[in-house]
């Protein structure tokens, strides 16, 4: 969706909206003349300024009061520890803001209510008459995007009243509102990490919150907090302990220390009985429909993260296209999630590959006469034919798609297999760029063991393979971007490359020579070359001795 739609949505909900300077909250428009509900001249001013952020008046001009959680300065636990004071906040509105923050959205009270400033809180601001919020999908001035909670949005969930207390709070007079300060330091080092993260979900379960709630709060918190960082299991283990040893509602903590349960060490006896249990269920395999890839590694497995990281023009893309159209052929369910092309364009490009037409020729119309009639009454209905209608390619919102959202889609759609194009472009926050990497690589590795799918992630490689002396410029493990964080997530590691792609020729050959190298194997064979031959034209990899007799030839690039 472009910005003039929010807009357009924001103005039926009978919010005020107004431009603002790009990457800023900063409005182009007097301030004195306020937002408009006029779509026409919405229209005109984003027409004007196509880069545009969107703000939202708020106040009785658009009947919303806006609670804006700053994240940067203690806003998160300043409400933490309102709502153990108080009560947990209605469901409402919320929007996620570029900084790590949120913006509550609640309906205009019966009173008078103007904006503040910490009053209730440290980093804990209200946005009432005189004042505006900037709003999705508006850009920060880091670069990330504004969006509305997926759970949570403004389409499904209805705006609530203020809760009382947090009316009561409002309509003191103007001191700072103090709350008890956090002892814990910035960040919880070794040593502090359980004991404070343990503390935060006994807060919330005290409060009656949802255990998905308390689990998501603290793998953030366990991110942006802990250093470094614990694995997500041990997590999930403290979250496990407090709402299953603990009544809800209950006061957990008093004068006592709190005391986590750690998992007992397994002994011999009980590890080798339950290895003779999975024995009898060895690891299955989703076939990709290529023989080198089948016979050496199985397939994908189920269960396990593959990795397929390459430079551009390596045919990631098209190859793992084609692995899910031979997978959904083969009779299994299938989600591709692509976050750079659109359905339409991955669609497009699988029937010119059946064709062999290039796009640019297709483009410019420079095509044998009956092509248009050939692709709709041939290669669509061959296309149909052979899918049965089992591949669903999810191409919504990709600036905003995150793990979050895979899972609920995994969930909803319950796939054999599941392919990401790709990893970089997923929305999932931290401040440091490798550590976002990782950590989205260990939920989709979690998400794929709990779910026993297999799931497939691209990914590109840097730039060190092009300035490789070698002649080959094979790529290695550390080429992945990101490479040490994602190592370690990732149980298998394919990295492909062309060969000719390095080699300064005015024509490439129709039929290029592909390696793709399994750097890394946590389930089988390692040090392995695949070996296949990629038919630009046809979009398509095959084994040497597969290839067609039309493209047997001097136009092979051996």
């Amino acid at each position: 969706m472009k910005t003039i739609d929010f807009a357009k949505f924001y103005i039926e909900k009978g919010w005020q909206v107004l431009p603002l300077l790009p990457r800023d909250k900063k409005p182009l428009v007097p301030w004195k003349s306020g937002g408009s509900t006029d779509i026409n001249t919405v229209t005109g001013w984003f027409d004007m300024w196509q880069n545009a952020n969107i703000g939202i008046v708020t106040g009785k001009r658009s009947s919303i009061v806006v609670l804006d959680v700053d994240a940067s300065h203690g806003g998160k636990e300043s409400l933490l520890q309102l709502m153990d004071l108080y009560g947990v906040l209605p469901e409402t509105p919320i929007a996620h803001t570029g900084g790590g923050g949120m913006h509550y959205i609640f309906s205009y009270p019966d009173f008078e209510i103007k904006n503040t400033v910490g009053k209730i809180g440290a980093g804990l601001d209200i946005r009432a008459d005189g004042g505006q919020i900037c709003a999705p999908p508006s850009t920060h001035p880091n670069g990330k995007i504004y969006r509305w909670d997926e759970h949570l949005k403004p389409s499904q969930t209805p705006v609530a009243p203020l809760p009382m207390w947090l009316v009561k709070l409002l309509k003191q007079p103007n001191e700072v509102h103090q709350v008890q300060k956090d002892s814990e330091a910035d960040f919880y080092e070794l040593g502090t990490r359980n004991s404070a993260l343990a503390s935060l979900a006994g807060t919330m379960h005290k409060r009656r919150m949802a255990k998905e709630t308390i689990m998501l709060a603290l793998f953030s918190e366990n991110e942006k907090r802990c250093n470094p960082p614990l694995e997500e299991n041990e997590v999930a283990n403290i979250v496990e302990s407090i709402t299953t040893r603990y009544p809800a509602g209950k006061a957990l903590f008093g004068e006592a220390r709190v005391s986590i349960a750690i998992q007992k060490p397994t002994s011999s006896d009980e590890g080798l009985t339950q290895l003779k249990d999975e024995l009898n269920n060895p690891p299955s395999f989703v076939g990709t429909g290529l023989g080198n890839w089948d016979d050496k590694l199985g397939g994908l497995a189920r269960g396990y993260l593959t990795l397929l990281a390459a430079r551009p023009g390596m045919g990631k893309t098209t190859l793992a296209l084609q692995i899910a159209r031979n997978a959904a052929a083969m009779g299994n369910k299938v989600l591709f999630v692509s976050l750079e092309m659109t359905g339409s364009e991955l669609w497009l490009k699988a029937a010119l590959g059946i064709a062999e037409i290039s796009l640019r020729d297709y483009s410019l119309g420079e095509v044998p006469a009956g092509t248009k009639d050939r692709l709709q009454n041939t290669v669509v209905p061959e296309l149909m034919g052979a899918l049965g209608n089992r591949l669903f390619i999810y191409d919504k919102d990709q600036k905003n798609t995150t793990t979050e959202i895979i899972e609920k889609l995994i969930d909803e759609q319950k796939p054999d297999v599941v392919f990401i194009d790709h990893l970089a472009y997923l929305a999932d926050e931290h401040e440091n760029e490798i550590k976002r990497l990782g950590l989205i690589c260990r939920r989709l590795r979690s998400v794929a063991n709990e779910k026993k799918i297999a799931l497939l992630l691209l990914h590109h490689a840097n730039r060190s393979t092009d300035d490789r002396k070698n002649a080959t410029k094979e790529p290695r493990m550390s080429d992945v971007r990101g490479s040490g964080e994602i190592e370690q997530a990732a149980d298998v590691i394919l990295m492909p490359y062309i060969p000719a792609n390095y080699d300064m020729q005015e024509e490439k050959p129709r039929v290029s020579l592909t390696y793709v190298p399994v750097v890394k194997n946590r389930i089988g064979q390692v040090g392995i070359h695949l070996v296949f031959y990629f038919d630009g034209l046809g979009q398509w990899f095959y084994r040497k001795n597969e290839l067609p007799e039309r493209l047997l030839g001097k136009d092979i690039e051996a």
